[in-house]
């Protein structure tokens, strides 16, 4: 019932951008049919847009959560490679 990070992430990977738009709770999106479900035993894909990955905790799982979260922060302003 209430958006998990797992659930969420689905929103921004690259070729699902149109479903779990919810920020709190899924029932929206179950009502507007945009809801999908991650399994439990799915590991969490790709974020972000080609070419342009969001770094995310499993990339890296010894990396420092400040400077992951930095690192996110900043990536949407960096130049395109």
């Amino acid at each position: 019932m209430i958006v998990s990070p797992a659930y969420h992430r689905l929103h921004h990977a690259p070729d699902t951008q149109r479903v779990n738009l919810g920020v709190v709770l899924t029932i929206w999106d179950v009502l507007a049919g945009r809801a999908r479900f991650p399994s439990r035993a799915s590991r969490p894909g790709r974020t972000g847009l080609d070419g342009r990955p969001v770094p995310v905790e499993q990339d890296d799982p010894a990396a420092p959560p400040l400077r992951l979260m930095a690192d996110q922060l900043i990536e949407p302003f960096q130049a395109q490679r």
